[in-house]
């Protein structure tokens, strides 16, 4: 018997570190579970497409899947990640420097086979957004009018023991997490693609679609169930009052949405302020987009769940039934079990989610703290999901509880210096965008009057 898994890696910055444990522990699960765990189906946005593209080559080439902590905290180096590429004659266009930003995902894709590959298909599906976009005819009939869409998915389909074109993945997965001003736009072929988490931070659809080009035309009717993760790890509903996921039958596959961003904010009095204004908005954005997925998804699998009824209560003929689903528009489509795994709030459990989520890149110690905290959650998760696996020793599991909710303070000078280059880098790369005849000299001064301030504020 196997459990079928789909993991739905969102954006998160410098958080992708303890979504990467999350990732992990599910990965070595996979390889001792009993059940088995069949996880087939990955999609990643941003920071989680390089996770998910990782998880993919563990998957196809029986990588030890402690290649996500190599990547995320121990080849992770700030001060590269920092400094001006070679023979570049302008000004910066972003603050990393965007070919050791390739390398860092790159150089992690060597096989080192320590355990069996996986003898099924794995779909794996990557968000992007393309900078020069696409004229698309109008959806309605008789309309003239063009469309222009910026949102370009990508996806691939890895057959057991065939070739596949890392290459090609690894910079779709760039592009995914090209964060505007933070890193330059990846080029593949003509065009420039930005972060996907930008258009579809949270790629469920995209992790929908990938199941119906696996699966083939669904049967399986089942309503919508969505359960929080353990320890009240956030969201959710129960639509029809049925079990939670970790309890299903093994054959149906679960949605595992791996979430580090921002909690649920409570409704309440509107910001005045404009940093909590614009706080809020973009949570309206992130919340709202979820909450679109989750009601597309209930409709989908209310409509399934009614026409079942219909075909039972009427004998309708299969044949007939098949016609039906097609004119629902429900063609290949079957029900979706959904968990969601996110700290309840990362600014007080996370040590990297300060500075807008990319506070982990500034020191290893960070990242570390994040990586354990995701792998101590993806095992709860598991224990939850009632899947027998032999669990790894307890020294990796444990983390510096001092540095949960960390902040700007608890930088060391090292970290205050990069945080001081970031600044100069950033400014170079805005101010080069108006004025590149000054951008350098600029960012140096920015660059200079950041580091006297931090260490000011280090005293």
């Amino acid at each position: 018997m196997t459990r079928p898994l789909a993991l739905v890696l969102s954006g998160a910055v410098s958080l992708g570190a303890y979504e990467a444990g999350i990732v992990h522990e599910i990965l070595f699960a996979a390889q001792t579970s009993s059940p088995r765990l069949r996880i087939d189906v990955l999609s990643g946005s941003s920071a989680g497409a390089l996770n998910a593209c990782l998880a993919a080559f563990c998957l196809h080439t029986g990588t030890d899947p402690a290649v996500l902590r190599q990547t995320w905290v121990d080849d992770l180096d700030i001060m590269r990640l920092l400094s001006r590429p070679a023979g570049l004659p302008g000004p910066l266009t972003s603050v990393f420097n965007p070919v050791e930003v390739r390398r860092m995902l790159l150089d992690h894709l060597r096989p080192d086979p320590s355990h069996a590959p996986v003898s099924y298909p794995v779909w794996l599906g990557i968000t992007r957004t393309d900078l020069t976009g696409r004229s698309l005819p109008s959806p309605l009939p008789g309309d003239d009018l063009a469309v222009t869409s910026f949102a370009s998915p990508t996806a691939f389909i890895l057959e057991p023991a065939s070739a596949v074109p890392w290459e090609e993945i690894a910079r779709s997965a760039a592009a995914s997490g090209a964060f505007p001003v933070a890193v330059e736009p990846e080029p593949i072929g003509d065009r420039r693609y930005a972060d996907g988490g930008v258009l579809d931070n949270r790629p469920l659809r995209q992790a929908f679609e990938g199941a119906r080009r696996l699966d083939g035309p669904g049967t399986q009717e089942a309503q919508l169930r969505v359960a929080a993760a353990p320890d009240a790890r956030s969201i959710t509903i129960y639509a029809d009052g049925h079990h939670p996921p970790y309890l299903l039958p093994s054959t149906d596959r679960v949605y595992i949405m791996v979430e580090p961003g921002a909690p649920q904010p409570v409704p309440g009095e509107p910001p005045r302020d404009p940093l909590g204004v614009a706080s809020r908005v973009m949570a309206a954005l992130t919340n709202d987009d979820l909450l679109r997925d989750l009601r597309d998804a209930a409709k989908v699998n209310r409509r399934l769940n009614d026409l079942a009824d219909l075909a039972r209560q009427t004998g309708m003929p299969p044949a007939l039934v098949e016609q039906v689903r097609a004119v629902a528009d429900l063609d290949g489509k079957r029900s979706a079990s959904l968990v969601r795994v996110a700290p309840d709030d990362p600014a007080r459990e996370l040590a990297g989610a300060f500075l807008g989520h990319f506070g982990g890149f500034l020191e290893r110690r960070l990242r570390e703290h994040d990586y354990r905290l995701g792998r101590v959650h993806g095992r709860a998760f598991l224990e939850r999901m009632d899947v027998g696996y032999t669990k790894a020793a307890a020294s990796e599991y444990a983390y510096d509880k001092s540095l949960d909710g960390a902040g700007y303070k608890d930088l060391t000078a090292d970290g205050r210096r990069a945080l001081a280059r970031a600044i100069g880098n950033a400014t170079e790369a805005v101010v080069g965008s108006l004025r590149p005849g000054v951008a350098r000299p600029v960012g140096c001064v920015a660059w200079l009057l950041a580091l006297w301030l931090v260490r000011s504020r280090a005293r």
